[in-house]
């Protein structure tokens, strides 16, 4: 809008038509008993939000029935709230005010439930609560390694996260062992170990998982991956001429985090090569992963592996 106001006063107050809108910016020309003045521009902004709620009060973790959840702090006037849940399948909202709610729970699983302030200039901040509704909700996730151990883990399940469900307790059971060895199991809150002197060897188990809603129990079976044999490739350095095969890789079965080339640690390795009639025309014991040979004349040759463990693995190699 433009037009002209007349005043004895030094100053003029506007008042925007909308209180959602923002005006444009104002431009003044002050003309004082005739005399125009330069005209002066006002930015209009609007102040932020006045946030005075913290946070949402009431139980974390809820059971079957009707709970209900109140605002931390004083609304402001002219501020509204309004309620939701993020997932409308475990839980539904009743008696919604500006200072709390109810909520129903119908389901198990982790919801979130968000209080949404907002004022007459359409400006809105929100504040949450993460609930848990129902039992524990849990699997497990079993992790072999090396050749006798396998661990086991406590997570939550359908992507839930397990400390966020209040679990106040949990009781590891071994109820029964089996196999060419006797098992142990030791175990401590959301995780566990089982072990062997063999590779055959079960251990049957009852987890129960306590949280303010009650029990939850699972039962698992605990056994170790099947024995392996360390493996072995046959390849050509590309650095040596004639792309002949001048190269060993191992690939050990028990620590798959071993890199190509890389120490094995304490393991040691012996590579050797006999050709057809029997005779060594090659051997080497070392720690590395990668052997290399060369000087092999045109013929069939033999190439054994020994692993740490003591067992043997052969394939032929055919020089040209």
């Amino acid at each position: 809008m433009s037009g002209t106001i007349t005043t004895t006063q030094n100053y003029i107050t506007l008042s925007p038509y909308n209180g959602t809108v923002l005006p444009s910016n104002v431009s003044v020309t002050p003309t004082l008993n005739g005399v125009q003045y330069p005209t002066k521009v006002s930015t209009i902004t609007r102040s932020d939000i006045v946030e005075t709620i913290t946070g949402i009060s009431g139980n974390s973790i809820v059971c079957s029935g009707n709970f209900f959840y109140s605002l931390t702090g004083n609304l402001q006037t002219g501020q509204n709230v309004s309620w939701s849940l993020s997932n409308n399948s475990l839980a539904s909202l009743s008696n919604a005010s500006n200072t709390g709610v109810t909520i129903n729970v119908t389901g198990i699983g982790a919801v979130t439930l968000t209080a949404t302030i907002s004022n007459g200039c359409g400006q809105s901040y929100t504040v949450t609560k993460d609930l848990f509704s129902g039992a524990a909700a849990i699997t497990t996730e079993l992790e072999p390694f090396g050749s006798n151990y396998v661990a086991i883990y406590l997570i939550g399940s359908n992507g839930t996260d397990i400390n966020a469900q209040g679990i106040t307790n949990v009781t590891w059971e071994v109820l029964s062992t089996s196999g060419s060895c006797t098992p142990s199991f030791s175990a401590s809150g959301f995780e566990g170990l089982g072990m062997g002197n063999c590779s055959n060897w079960v251990v049957n188990l009852k987890i129960t998982v306590t949280n303010a809603c009650g029990d939850t129990i699972l039962y698992r079976t605990v056994t170790p991956p099947p024995p392996c044999d360390d493996n072995f490739r046959l390849a050509n350095n590309p650095m040596k001429s004639g792309g002949k095969v001048n190269k060993i890789i191992i690939d050990p079965c028990d620590d798959s985090r071993i890199m190509m080339g890389s120490s094995t640690q304490n393991k040691t390795y012996t590579i050797s090569i006999s050709n057809i009639y029997g005779n060594e025309v090659y051997n080497e014991s070392q720690k590395n992963t990668t052997f290399y040979f060369s000087n092999l004349e045109k013929g069939l040759y033999i190439v054994q592996l020994k692993s740490p463990n003591g067992k043997m693995s052969n394939k032929k190699l055919l020089v040209e």
